[in-house]
This record gives C-alpha cells, structure tokens and sequence, in this order.
C-alpha cells in the first residue's frame, strides 16, 4: 500500500524537461486513478502552437499514468489482468526514432507493470516474418 502511495508522486512530476504539464486538482479522477485532459488530435497540448516544428510530435509526456491507481488495483485483484492494445502499430513508420509504444512498455515495466497481452493493429499489412524480427527480445 505505501509503494502504490509513493507512486503518485509521479503525476505531478511528469515530463522528460523535468517541468510540471498538469497542476494538481487539473485532471479527472476516474475508479481507474487520473486521466489527463484528452486534446484532439491526441497530441502534446504543445504540438498545436507550432504545428510545423516536429519538436512535440511523438512527445507523450503529457500523458497521465496513474501508477499509484495501478498498484492498488492489481494488489487488490490479483487475477487482474494488464492488457496493451496499440492501434496504428507500424513499426516502420518512426524510423530514426525510439517506437512510442516501446517506450510506454518500457515504463511501465519500470513501474513493475507488466502487461499479460499485447494486440497491435496496423492497417499497412507486413509479412509476419518482418514483424517479428522488429520486436525486441523481451516482448517474445
């Protein structure tokens, strides 16, 4: 109980500059923990102000991930189960960059999450051999 406490620490610490994106009392509190304020076109609130500057096109920090919520949920039910789903998974499509996905798995892993399954659509078809050689080891 006191861990999943500590863990809320991290919403209002949120952002790779180091800097606050949500004030406390700004977001929603859902009986799954907090929800940030979805914006269209679910983009950083940031990516509007400069549209043709690509500085905040894959930034999600200004997603909220309610580790806290998570911990107590999955202590209190532990035949729970986590479940990943990424629409418009192309792994191909930020060449260059590090895949946003892997970079949310890889956070909550840090968190001690671990998903039990994971569902990736992508409306380009890959052949599967393709796919798989392109998923890091630790998802396999």
């Amino acid at each position: 109980e006191a861990l999943c406490e500590s863990m809320n620490d991290v919403l209002w610490k949120q952002g790779s500059n180091g800097k606050k994106i949500f004030e406390k009392n700004t977001l929603s509190l859902t009986r799954g923990g907090y929800v940030e304020p979805l914006l269209p076109p679910l983009r950083h609130p940031k990516f509007c102000e400069d549209p043709e500057t690509p500085d905040h096109m894959l930034d999600m920090d200004y997603l909220v991930h309610d580790f806290g919520a998570i911990c107590k949920h999955l202590t209190k039910h532990p035949k729970a189960r986590t479940v990943f789903f990424d629409l418009g998974a192309s792994l191909e499509f930020h060449l260059g960059v590090e895949n946003p996905a892997l970079s949310l798995l890889e956070l909550y892993q840090q968190f001690g999450v671990t998903f039990d399954h994971y569902y990736a659509f992508e409306y380009t078809p890959l052949p599967p051999a393709r796919v798989y050689e392109k998923i890091p080891e630790w998802l396999l």
